[in-house]
């Protein structure tokens, strides 16, 4: 991809940046204007209710695994027409796929702290504090693993990989599309366990959690 903008190159690894320039701008607007303005419309004290929150933070994460598959897709499209021209697709267009990430974090880690502290008893809270970055650090592992086991098994008849050292001979997309089906499958059962889960003040609304406040 075009890494020029301006007259700077910006490297790939400082795109993370935009995933925490997000986080920073987003963590004090979700209590100034997100769930003053969701208050207003649902009537609850704390606008959505915890598992909606992190419901809605899981999306995220699919939708920018659909957005990088699409620009995956365009850019091999453009790099196999015309294959000893340079990418004329600059880098900043992955930027909107890390700032989907970085509010699908806002949304899944205020929810998950707001459910634990809220639902758990008090002498289990900072145990399940713990066991929400045990799984975060779980997921890195698990990664890494789905990220071998998809090298493996596209590697058949000497073609070459979804991921191989030169992008344009491999099928980048097809991985994001992959990770995006993963991610709606997570979001499914999710969404399944939500909507049995009785809380403890023994209400339940449509995605399982009932805040305190007005119906």
């Amino acid at each position: 991809m075009d890494a020029t903008v301006g007259f700077v190159r910006v490297p790939p690894a400082p795109m993370s940046t935009f995933d925490i320039i997000t986080i920073i701008v987003l963590v004090p607007l979700y209590d100034r204007v997100f769930v003053p303005a969701a208050r207003r419309l649902t009537g609850r004290e704390k606008g959505i209710s915890e598992l909606q929150r992190v419901g809605a933070g899981l999306a995220m994460p699919v939708l920018a695994m659909a957005a990088a598959a699409l620009l995956e897709t365009a850019r091999l499209r453009a790099a196999r027409a015309e294959p000893l021209a340079p990418c004329s697709t600059s880098v900043l267009w992955q930027a909107p796929q890390y700032v989907l990430v970085g509010v699908g974090e806002v949304l899944t880690t205020i929810g998950q702290l707001d459910f634990f502290y809220g639902q758990a008893p008090a002498a289990m809270k900072t145990v399940c504090t713990a066991l929400a970055l045990l799984a975060v650090a779980a997921g890195g592992y698990l990664s890494s693993f789905l990220l071998t086991a998809v090298q493996w098994a596209t590697t058949t008849g000497g073609a070459p990989r979804w991921i191989p050292d030169d992008l344009n001979e491999g099928h980048l997309d097809r991985f994001f599309w992959l990770m995006a089906v993963l991610g709606c499958l997570n979001l499914i059962a999710f969404g399944s366990c939500a909507r049995s889960y009785k809380s403890r003040k023994g209400r339940r609304d449509t995605f399982g959690l009932r805040t305190i406040g007005p119906s």
